[in-house]
């Protein structure tokens, strides 16, 4: 299942799965994860085979003390790309990529050390549950270079701040620290650097003991295809209860609460 595409003899992509719990890390450290085509053609492989044998929760995370600082700004010197291959990277490289995390039918944890910025931001956006170092440091500086925000943020961002806030975001081009981030809707946690690591996998086994049908309806819920009306979220809502209510899951559930016993899912256990 591990896609090894190789830049300069190093793996630009590295993933692992044990216990159900998959482990993707992007590898560029000396560009800080800067997504360039190989970086971008390897998630793009890597996600599409997770999402025919998905971990119970997959976690994402940067090597080398970064998250992921954006498109490759080599990638666009000179401005010798034409406007035809600049809608094919999108179209065929990066977007893949925000649709494979946003419907990917397990929850995804994005891990955010230092730079989260531009496309890496929209990627983090893309997962269902962040948590970031007090380090971390976030930012769609797009109007800078003179364009806009990509990857999926134009959509996700408004939804989880707010259209004021996110325009105000986007206009500004402005960098916010972890506290900031947090304060603003952007993360759910925030926690020494030293325990990124360890606190990204504790929340993943802990969504590892939820219902996977549950899991995926909720994702499948809060994308645009279900929210067009209430009547078509309605309609979405019974078919997908019916089919957890007729999961053995479920039914252990309401066997172990109606006799005392604790449920397997206990929710997102937050550290003191």
């Amino acid at each position: 299942m591990t896609v090894d595409l190789r830049l300069k003899e190093e793996a630009v992509l590295h993933y692992e799965e044990e216990g159900g719990i998959g482990l993707l890390r992007l590898n560029r450290p000396a560009r800080r994860n800067a997504l360039d085509g190989a970086l971008r053609r390897a998630l793009a492989c890597q996600l599409q085979a997770l999402a025919q044998d998905p971990p119970r929760v997959l976690v994402l995370a940067g090597n080398g003390g970064h998250f992921c600082s954006g498109g490759d700004i080599e990638d666009m010197r000179g401005g010798d790309v034409s406007p035809q291959e600049s809608q094919r990277r999108l179209e065929e490289e990066y977007h893949p990529v925000v649709r494979g995390l946003a419907y990917l039918p397990c929850p995804v944890v994005a891990a955010i050390d230092g730079c989260c910025f531009g496309a890496g931001l929209s990627l983090a956006l893309a997962c269902d549950y962040l948590l970031c170092s007090d380090r971390a440091r976030f930012g769609l500086p797009f109007l800078r270079l003179g364009v806009i925000p990509d990857c999926g943020a134009l959509y996700t961002l408004p939804r989880l701040v707010g259209p004021l806030r996110a325009k105000a975001l986007m206009l500004g081009a402005r960098e916010l620290s972890a506290v900031q981030a947090h304060e603003l809707g952007l993360c759910a946690e925030v926690v020494a650097p030293e325990r990124l690591s360890v606190r990204a996998m504790a929340v993943a086994r802990q969504l590892a003991q939820a219902s996977p049908v549950a899991m995926r309806g909720i994702k499948q819920a809060l994308l645009a295809e279900h929210s067009g009306s209430l009547e078509s979220l309605l309609a979405f809502e019974a078919r997908t209860q019916a089919d957890c209510r007729s999961t053995p899951h479920h039914q252990r559930a309401v066997a172990d609460f109606l006799d005392k016993r604790p449920l397997a899912y206990g929710g997102i256990r937050h550290e003191d």
